[in-house]
């Protein structure tokens, strides 16, 4: 990102009012963690890298800001992992090393490959199904599991003309082990899903997605194929690995910015035991200078589920609110003001628009909080915004995207990632 541009186009539409800290989430390549440290390389000091690392948290120094913003902007790293890259990545290493080895995987994929090729074939199955089978590809998010999900569906009409032709085809034991994959991978895929959403907050919901996710695989059924047990056996590995930077505060890796998201957002501050929300106070507390006692809020409905992955984080959110009904918590008069503030934020029911809610606030005695909130709640937990924009500039240059100029470009990101939330605090 051009910073000069960044700046002008900051300033200019006074975003700084509510977005008052640059963060720059990305995936975790190699170029564009370089890329990225080359950009900032100013704020360093001058200071060179000893090795070559990924480490995200590094401390990049400050952007040339008002004196007031740089509180908030030391607040956490500058580049963020993508947290749709993050599950791509955990999606992809796990087909590679276990699931793709299977029989029953490379039958499926050699099979549909088969029908794919074939004009004929492709119009029988679409003709006796209304659908058509999905060829595997590397770069769509969740690629695999969406083949395997319509492979399962259309398994009678393939396996039709599978015998037809005398083609292998993937066995009994094949399509267990192939079901079981769908489903303890299903909750990754929504969550990419989920996650890349453009007009509503994203970062609060990367720590409800990863507890969600983890617990989807710690209650699986206890009669699993053996192959179905080593794949969750690795993805529980990878989990461990690369959900370090949201929920293990002893980590190198870790980033507070997704607990704090987390327990500023009404529908998600539910998911978070008392420790948790104990600790994302005491990080907010750090930030801001005074203290102040919160008012209550009025309460409004809860929305319904519409998945499996809200169905878990519903479990979760109940489970939570049943520990915190049988523990004694101290008088109100006593907590800290932040805390203070959490608990009323979690006592709203789900469904309310967090950027409104705390817009609400900007004009009481709850201001500092609501701007730090609309601060924080304002970063994407993906890249998706920004590989939108890049999108659309390629198919306006007819697929001659280094033909766009950086000024058309790089001076309307800003606004266009944050278009909806500028609309709604308006």
């Amino acid at each position: 990102m051009n910073l000069p541009l960044y700046e002008y186009a900051v300033y200019e539409y006074a975003v700084y009012e509510y977005v008052e800290s640059l963060k720059i989430v990305t995936d975790s390549g190699a170029n564009i963690v370089a890329a990225f440290k080359d950009v900032f390389d100013y704020l360093n000091d001058g200071e060179q890298e000893t090795e070559d690392n990924d480490d995200e948290n590094a401390d990049f120094g400050d952007i040339d800001e008002p004196e007031e913003l740089d509180r908030i902007a030391d607040a956490f790293p500058k580049r963020m992992k993508c947290f749709a890259h993050v599950l791509q990545l955990i999606i992809m290493h796990t087909f590679k090393n276990v699931i793709s080895r299977s029989t029953g995987f490379k039958r499926m994929c050699k099979i549909i490959l088969r029908v794919k090729h074939s004009v004929l074939l492709n119009q029988r199955v679409r003709e006796e199904s209304g659908k058509l089978l999905l060829a595997p590809s590397k770069t769509r998010w969740g690629s695999f599991v969406y083949v395997i999900g319509r492979f399962l569906e259309l398994k009678e009409v393939i396996f039709d003309i599978a015998d037809e032709k005398s083609w292998e085809r993937p066995s009994l034991d094949d399509v267990e082990f192939l079901q079981e994959v769908h489903k303890m991978m299903l909750p990754f895929v929504e969550a990419i899903r989920k996650i890349q959403a453009q007009k509503t907050v994203t970062i609060s919901r990367c720590l409800g997605y990863a507890k969600a996710i983890s617990y989807s695989l710690d209650n699986v059924e206890d009669d699993l194929s053996e192959q179905s047990i080593e794949a969750i056996h690795y993805l529980r590995g990878e989990i461990n690995q690369h959900f370090q930077m949201i929920h293990m505060s002893t980590s190198e890796d870790y980033n507070p910015i997704y607990l704090i998201a987390a327990a500023l957002d009404p529908n998600t501050v539910g998911i978070l035991s008392d420790t948790e929300l104990n600790s994302a106070a005491e990080w907010i507390c750090k930030m801001l200078p005074c203290e102040q006692c919160p008012r209550n809020v009025t309460s409004v409905s809860a929305q319904e589920s519409s998945s499996i992955l809200d169905e878990i984080l519903f479990k979760l959110t109940e489970e939570q609110k049943q520990n915190r009904d049988n523990n004694s918590l101290l008088a109100s008069r006593k907590k800290p003001w932040v805390l203070n503030c959490l608990h009323m934020t979690q006592n709203i029911s789900r469904g309310i628009d967090p950027i409104k809610y705390w817009n609400g606030y900007l004009s009481t005695e709850w201001h500092i909080i609501a701007t730090f909130a609309l601060d924080i709640l304002s970063i994407s937990g993906s890249g998706a915004p920004i590989e939108a924009v890049f999108s659309q500039a390629e198919i306006a240059t007819t697929s001659r995207r280094n033909k766009t100029g950086s000024e058309l470009l790089n001076a309307q990101l800003i606004i266009y990632c944050n278009r909806d939330i500028l609309h709604q605090i308006s």
